[in-house]
């Protein structure tokens, strides 16, 4: 869901969206979905092969939310840097999406420190 808010949801909400979807717990150990489960697919990409945005929110998604798991040791540097490559992405040099560009810049130090979702910064408003 997160892929078709990307391309209909103001950054700044997408940002916050997705804090609170990583602060979310983990199921259980062994849990798995209930069988006949439908396979979602990413139509807001609008073609078959997925594109850099789609791969961006496909490994920042699962990673920030491993990420913010209260159990999670320290991340290594090279989860920093696909957090931050993925936030650049997102980003894609538009004004309009100045909070991706803010979050790249602050989420990774602020992981390193031990802030996890839903703590991580987001900007409000767009720049001009």
């Amino acid at each position: 869901m997160l892929h078709h808010r990307f391309t209909v949801t103001p950054p700044a909400e997408w940002l916050t969206a997705l804090n609170l979807i990583c602060a979310a717990p983990h199921p259980r150990e062994g849990y798995e979905p209930p069988a006949g489960s439908p396979a979602l697919s990413c139509t807001a990409c609008g073609s078959d092969v997925p594109g850099p945005h789609h791969e961006a929110v496909a490994s920042l998604v699962p990673l920030l939310w491993r990420l913010s798991d209260p159990l999670t040791l320290a991340p290594r540097e090279d989860e920093l840097t696909t957090v931050r490559i993925a936030l650049e992405t997102l980003y894609g040099n538009k004004a309009a999406h100045a909070p991706y560009r803010e979050a790249s810049a602050a989420w990774p130090a602020r992981l390193r420190a031990g802030t996890q979702a839903p703590d991580l910064p987001v900007q409000e408003g767009v720049a001009s």
